[in-house]
């Protein structure tokens, strides 16, 4: 930020707690959605599911990401 580096922790933290909220907000949406009764066509609660389905692996892959930008960045300022 204005040509100066910010510190790794700074990013990784917020990160990865937006990794664990995701995955837990995901998990939680995904298991609703599949155990929830749905008022439409088995075609529309197909369509929802597969559609919403993918949210699951969001917060995985970001604490993926994440762990591999502080580790990357760490060994850069070593």
């Amino acid at each position: 930020m204005g040509g100066r580096t910010i510190p790794v922790l700074t990013a990784t933290i917020p990160a990865a707690l937006g990794a664990v909220a995701t995955t837990i907000y995901g998990g939680l949406f995904v298991y609703t959605c599949f155990h929830a009764e749905i008022n439409a066509a088995a075609w529309a609660s197909w369509l929802i599911k597969v559609v919403y389905a993918p949210l699951v692996l969001w917060g995985p892959l970001l604490a993926l990401v994440t762990v591999h930008y502080h580790l990357r960045r760490r060994r850069s300022a070593q």
